[in-house]
């Protein structure tokens, strides 16, 4: 958008000149031809008065006068009338003048307003695409929330299966214990059925000691069974206790019987409390395979946050090493394929490029080489080329203004040295022109060899003025009356 403004600005800056250059022109058409016709009146007046001093007659004496009466009017009207026309054109001037500043308030008007135009489409593009990337990561924020969530839900589905996969088979070990424990009592009940008729023919001792012996066992039984919590095992073992009325059979047997549900239960409790150790273990390791699982995925995600900033240290350094290499081998062919009597253009290559390192870099940076030098020569030029493409494009069109404002500026000011300059020029050959020029000499004076002549007059060669010159110097003169 800066490159058409310098254009309107001249195409009105000409078509300015245009119009006060047609108008300048339409002026002096006139005045030349209101000079043209006083001179011809003044000439057929002054024709007159000759022509009647030449013939002073009694009767011409009235004409005469008569004419230098109307010459006088004439003359009197004449200059009225330049003075009216003298007037005019200085309004017009006036009025051109103002028309021109207003043409450029107007200017810099268009300009302010595209400007704020440019501003507010900036300003819209730029909330837009606020507005398009606070949304962007809104939506990516949700999305990450769900996706924890449904992970979070997912690892702890896993751990539940886990432990219904461990409760179910514990649970199916247990199951196939008591189908053992049930095998075995249904063989119990079968050999005590067998045994019934030998065992009531034993001696009423044996009944006696076997009382005993099942008071102590139900005691014992007693206690170790309510501390299992499955309700199977007390059914199951409640199904294997045999009544009196069939314990009719020899001790020996009955305690051989009753010995295997002392070590299942014992078997049991120790199943169980193998179970809870080994459940609470898994929970310790379960904790540790996380800690140790969150470390090494936080381990991954700073190393994943390294990689780009490292792989783009080893890029730089490899297109380093690369233009040192290319350099390098420069140097080398160089070093090759210069001559002796190449020698006398690298020493002045060598000072000029010194020179201009000197301009760009410290002065204590005098031991590189040429292409060294002109390596940080360029990398100068790119950085500064760099810095003028970062400026904002607000303070670039304000320095680009400020800079045409200061051109302009510089030019209204050398034209108006000029015009001052060719005023005075004018000034000094119409004052050299009212003067009185000296009267020469005619003759030589009687003067002894001896001496040498003086020019007591210095002769000056004056320009030739143009009437155009003479015409603006007349109307755009003041008036002394």
């Amino acid at each position: 958008m800066s490159s058409p403004q310098p254009e309107m600005e001249s195409e009105q800056s000409d078509l300015e000149m245009s119009d006060t250059d047609s108008l300048a022109k339409e002026l002096r058409g006139v005045v030349m031809e209101e000079e043209e016709e006083k001179e011809e009146t003044m000439k057929n007046t002054v024709l007159l008065i000759e022509h009647t001093d030449d013939n002073p007659e009694p009767g011409n004496t009235k004409i005469s006068e008569m004419d230098l009466v109307v010459f006088n009017t004439q003359k009197a009207l004449t200059e009225a009338q330049l003075k009216k026309e003298k007037s005019e054109i200085l309004k017009t001037q006036k009025a051109v003048t103002g028309k021109n500043e207003f043409i450029k308030m107007l200017a810099c008007m268009y300009e302010a307003e595209v400007c704020s135009h440019e501003e507010f489409i900036m300003d819209f593009e730029k909330k837009s695409a606020d507005k398009n990337y606070a949304e962007a990561t809104k939506a990516k924020e949700e999305l990450d929330a769900v996706i924890e969530k449904l992970t979070d839900g997912t690892l702890e589905s896993e751990f539940a299966e886990g432990v219904l996969n461990k409760y179910k088979s514990y649970k199916n070990l247990l199951f196939n214990l008591l189908l053992l424990q049930e095998a075995e009592t249904s063989k119990a009940k079968v050999l005590i059925n067998k045994d019934d008729q030998n065992e009531m023919k034993s001696e009423p001792q044996k009944r006696v000691v076997r009382k005993g012996s099942e008071r102590d066992l139900e005691s014992s039984l007693g206690q170790v069974l309510p501390s299992t919590k499955d309700p199977t095992l007390s059914s199951a073992y409640s199904d294997t206790v045999v009544p009196d009325s069939t314990l009719d059979v020899n001790s020996t047997e009955y305690e051989e019987y009753f010995s295997n549900p002392q070590q299942l239960v014992g078997l049991l409790s120790d199943l169980t409390d193998l179970n809870l150790s080994q459940n609470q273990n898994s929970t310790g390791e379960d904790n540790i395979l996380e800690q140790t699982t969150e470390l090494a995925s936080e381990k991954m995600k700073e190393l994943e946050e390294r990689l780009p900033s490292l792989v783009c240290n080893m890029k730089d350094r490899i297109v380093k090493e690369q233009e040192r290499a290319v350099m390098l081998g420069k140097q080398v062919q160089l070093h090759e394929a210069v001559k002796i009597q190449d020698r006398d253009i690298l020493d002045a290559v060598d000072k000029k490029v010194t020179e201009v390192h000197l301009c760009f870099v410290d002065c204590w940076m005098t031991d590189l080489s040429i292409t060294e030098k002109l390596c940080n020569a360029e990398h100068r030029m790119s950085l500064m080329l760099q810095q003028i493409e970062s400026i904002p494009e607000d303070t670039f069109k304000t320095l680009q203004h400020i800079n045409n404002t200061e051109w302009r500026n510089r030019l209204h000011e050398e034209k108006l040295q000029l015009e001052i300059a060719k005023q005075k020029e004018k000034l000094a050959k119409y004052l050299r022109r009212s003067l009185p020029e000296a009267k020469k000499i005619t003759g030589r004076k009687l003067m002894p060899r001896c001496f040498p002549v003086k020019q007591n007059i210095q002769v000056v060669e004056e320009a030739p003025v143009s009437p155009e010159e003479d015409l603006n110097s007349y109307l755009f003169s003041e008036d002394s009356d």
